[in-house]
């Protein structure tokens, strides 16, 4: 360290704090890559540039594209199968074991065709997919449901408990969807 420097003299980026800054346009790259363009008060324009490298990778990879209309579909579906149960039970009157098992096996359906046109973008959806479908999600409720008990058992309180099973299940349904179900095929 130089003598003739004070200690502490460093900001966050290890610039010494009375070198100034050059506000960078979003096309220039700070030595350090792209990651490293700051600018003003806590690094406005860097964050900028992270949320805008993301932006484009999501519109421009196809891959991406379908992870983020998988889970849109998801928390539509959540919404859907929502506003259903309310339709058996309360304005049907049905028991809520029946309407329960009516909303999941139509969302089920619902989604699964919702998934092949609009995520993969396939027209004629086959009983095989659709069998396979509903394989990963009787997977996916089992590996929730054994993931909720099992934290619980070991001291999580329940509510957490199903919250962390939600994101082992969503896992599982991700994986068997785009590695399984839906997976490219290479023709040779």
């Amino acid at each position: 360290m130089d003598a003739k420097r004070p200690r502490n003299t460093l900001d966050g980026d290890g610039r010494p704090k009375s070198t100034p800054r050059k506000a960078m346009s979003p096309s220039e790259s700070a030595p350090g890559g792209p990651d490293a363009v700051t600018c003003g008060a806590g690094g406005h324009n860097g964050r900028v540039e992270r949320v805008l490298r993301v932006l484009r990778v999501l519109v421009e990879d196809e891959t991406a594209r379908r992870i983020v209309k998988w889970f849109a579909a998801g928390l539509g579906f959540m919404g859907i199968s929502t506003l259903l149960l309310f339709a058996l039970v309360d304005l049907l009157s049905l028991s809520v074991p029946l309407a329960t098992l009516l909303v999941a096996e139509l969302s089920t359906l619902l989604r699964f065709l919702v998934n092949h046109r609009w995520v993969f973008g396939l027209r004629n959806p086959t009983l095989r997919a659709c069998i396979q479908y509903h394989v990963a999600n009787a997977g996916a409720f089992a590996v929730w449901w054994t993931t909720a008990n099992v934290l619980t058992v070991l001291g999580v309180h329940y509510l957490w408990a199903g919250i962390l099973a939600v994101a082992c299940s969503t896992s599982v349904s991700l994986a068997t969807n785009f590695l399984w179900i839906w997976r490219r095929r290479r023709h040779l």
